[in-house]
């Protein structure tokens, strides 16, 4: 039997189709997974961009289960599941010892032979999240971006947010910022989105929710020292993105969450200190939280999928990848098994 895989090509810009005869049998804590929808996600795109030559590629994704380890317990073959992003590194002490779910130097999907842009992937049970059985798999491929939505809510109640708190406003109306007004939204708080793009500001807006063009919040004093809390899913890794904004649109003492990720930015100490800011970071995934999420959203996901996804057939998988770094599209999804039998 033959794998295929898709790998990133830093020369080219291109993604390589190469075939392999299948070797790797699965350890008894292992499953084998065969991908079906692979989310394109934007560190993906970043490390496109930056042209790294081995880019960690793919951690938002669904798959059915081919084959278990003789002792797994909590999964069966054909069951659809997700996984965490971070995964066992397998060779730490606690590794070593089996230990998978204590590992503390957990990698990023998509590192060496871990593609989800493949036939199959290989993984220990412990990596694995159980999902609804009956849910299109494109409504369970926004579960992850759902989570770190989830995060930033979890992260600003951890430094005071409650029912006290009622306006927020976040800067940045990609995925992630999308979803973390609407954990928002969905647990009472009033939400403002703000964002520079027409298409997203639109389907933020088809998405139920109250948008704003940045120059009109920078412009309309009205949201200045105004909101209780603050969310920032601009960062761009490179950029300065909306950081430098935040202490303009929070109340004194107010809360601040930094989402987006930040490489070169500088956080204007003088501005947050001078309010009394709280502030805290979107940086752990915890599980127990991603679990939380899809029991959280499994009601109501499907509401969003049409307006917040794009799917590609796996021929189109460079497409997928080119259209997302011109942003054609909120989220793209590639449809990766030839052969989808669910």
């Amino acid at each position: 039997m033959k794998d295929w895989q898709y790998s990133y090509n830093p020369q080219t810009n291109k993604f390589d189709y190469s075939e392999s005869e299948r070797k790797q049998s699965i350890r008894s804590t292992e499953v084998r997974i065969r991908p079906l929808r692979v989310g394109v996600c934007g560190s993906d795109i970043k490390q496109i961009l930056r042209k790294d030559p081995n880019p960690q590629i793919g951690h938002e994704w669904v798959g059915i289960i081919e084959g278990v380890g003789d002792k797994v317990k909590n999964f069966l073959v054909n069951e659809i599941v997700i996984s965490l992003a971070h995964i066992a590194c397998e060779k730490c002490e606690l590794c070593l010892k089996q230990k998978y779910e204590q590992c503390n130097n957990r990698l990023l999907l998509g590192h060496q032979n871990k593609s989800v842009l493949s036939s199959s992937i290989i993984l220990q049970e412990s990596d694995l999240l159980k999902v609804p059985q009956h849910l299109e798999l494109n409504d369970i491929s926004l579960f992850e971006v759902a989570f770190i939505g989830d995060s930033a809510f979890e992260g600003a109640q951890s430094i005071g947010l409650n029912n006290l708190h009622n306006d927020c406003i976040v800067f940045g109306a990609g995925p992630i910022g999308i979803f973390t007004a609407l954990s928002l939204k969905h647990r009472g708080f009033n939400v403002t989105i703000v964002e520079k793009r027409k298409n997203r500001l639109n389907i933020a807006k088809k998405v139920g929710l109250n948008s704003l063009h940045l120059a009109e919040a920078m412009i309309d004093n009205s949201h200045h020292n105004f909101y209780d809390a603050v969310f920032d899913c601009s960062g761009d890794n490179s950029g300065s993105g909306a950081i430098n904004l935040l202490p303009n649109y929070v109340k004194t003492k107010g809360i601040v969450v930094i989402v987006g990720k930040y490489t070169k930015a500088q956080i204007p100490e003088t501005l947050f200190e001078r309010k009394s800011l709280r502030l805290t970071w979107v940086a752990n995934h915890e599980k127990n939280v991603f679990q939380n999420t899809i029991k959280f959203w499994t009601p109501i996901i499907n509401q969003y999928t049409d307006h917040l996804t794009h799917t590609y057939d796996l021929g189109d998988i460079n497409l997928a990848f080119e259209d997302a770094i011109e942003g054609k599209n909120l989220k793209n999804l590639i449809k990766v098994s030839k052969h989808e039998n669910t």
